[in-house]
């Protein structure tokens, strides 16, 4: 029994069946990109308010170190900025909390912002110091796949004062 070979042309083929695959591929690829691009955002916030945090807690004495809230943001301001960060409209609270991260006056009372709550060198032995950081993260491009234009991004960090 002789095999006879059919040849088949199929020229265009190749190029219809990429005309149909290459959009749906490079959707899903920017897709990857931009939430791994937003998890960066979230992972380096976190680690800017953890630094914040520690960086207060080693400055509690202020009549000795001379560091006042205003350092500490900036500190954590330019830990965002040294990573790379792009968030937009960024603000940085230090504040005497409890250990849930509640704003507390000079007393210990739990107020209703931060804003009314006692400075981080207010705190003694065994108090707890927050820093928040919040800002806003905008997706390269925000049509795309349905996201919103702006997602806000905000990061706690609560740690224990073993100073003052």
């Amino acid at each position: 029994m002789r095999i006879r070979k059919i040849n088949c042309r199929r020229t265009a083929a190749h190029a219809v069946e990429f005309a149909f695959v290459f959009p749906v591929v490079l959707l899903l690829l920017f897709g990857i990109l931009e939430y791994c691009r937003y998890l960066m955002t979230l992972q380096v916030t976190d680690n800017a308010a953890r630094e914040g945090a520690r960086y207060a807690l080693a400055r509690t004495d202020t009549f000795q170190t001379l560091e006042t809230t205003t350092t500490i943001q900036d500190y954590v301001t330019t830990y965002l900025q040294s990573a790379g960060m792009q968030l937009t409209g960024t603000t940085v609270l230090v504040y005497k909390s409890n250990k849930f991260g509640e704003p507390l006056d000079q007393n210990g009372a739990v107020v209703s912002t931060a804003a009314a709550a006692a400075a981080f060198d207010q705190t003694t032995f065994g108090d707890y110091i927050c820093v928040q950081v919040t800002g806003t993260y905008e997706p390269v491009l925000p049509g795309f796949m349905a996201l919103a234009s702006s997602i806000p991004v905000t990061a706690t960090a609560v740690m224990v004062s073993e100073g003052n």
